[in-house]
């Protein structure tokens, strides 16, 4: 095995650092959003319409297991170990498609459970806006900026996003029924910094002929 140059070492140990002050910008930002708003939020809408709000959230994320598929594991190995930008498009893509049919899945369940009456009337509006969470966890494909070793990238976008929903929490949350308002807040926010994630990757790792397909991405969930 080829030792690494002392240059290469440096740049190494530099990356390294960077990532992981990245993820701890996250993780402070993630536990400290919550600290600001969730004082405000309880009380404007009570035991009840929290508890609403709360209860949607665990049962999407759920449903963000279901996508994420063990591609945190799986997919950031798989990039990690690409040597070009063609080979970083292929393997993305492939799990991305993967991903979005794992997306069709969850949506196909959740509305079939809207439609069968199986979520009660007081749930109906916020499981409604709860889809947008599983379009967040679709466009914000974490596991490829980890194993890009581009966290400070993604960590830079979640920060901005958590700390901009906090002034549309103030405004627009103003009453017990305003729940469905807040879980719109909550996951359009995130869901537009998704977007830019995702066309950030279009744009530096553009897929190939082919490259999309149902059938090669549906092949490679059963491996």
């Amino acid at each position: 095995m080829a030792h690494l140059s002392a240059d290469e070492d440096t740049h190494s140990r530099d990356s390294l650092a960077r990532n992981i002050s990245a993820l701890a910008v996250i993780q402070l930002v993630t536990y400290a959003t919550p600290l600001i708003t969730l004082p405000y939020v309880t009380r404007v809408l009570g035991p009840e319409g929290w508890g609403l709000v709360a209860w949607t959230q665990i049962i999407i994320g759920y449903f963000g297991v279901m996508q994420l598929w063990g591609f945190q594991i799986s997919a950031t190995s798989s990039i990690a170990k690409c040597r070009s930008s063609s080979e970083v498009a292929r393997v993305f893509w492939l799990h991305w498609m993967g991903q979005l049919c794992l997306s069709f899945v969850a949506l196909a369940v959740l509305a079939a459970a809207l439609g069968s009456g199986l979520i009660s009337d007081s749930y109906r509006a916020h499981f409604t806006v709860g889809a947008l969470g599983v379009a967040v966890v679709l466009f914000t494909p974490q596991w490829l900026f980890m194993g890009l070793e581009k966290t400070v990238i993604l960590s830079a976008t979640q920060a901005l996003m958590r700390v901009a929903t906090i002034p549309f929490i103030f405004l627009l949350v103003k009453s017990p029924s305003d729940g469905p308002k807040l879980l719109a807040i909550v996951y359009l926010l995130p869901l537009f910094g998704g977007i830019l994630l995702l066309f950030w990757t279009y744009r530096n790792y553009p897929p190939a002929s082919g490259f999309l397909s149902f059938r090669r991405a549906l092949s490679n969930l059963n491996k």
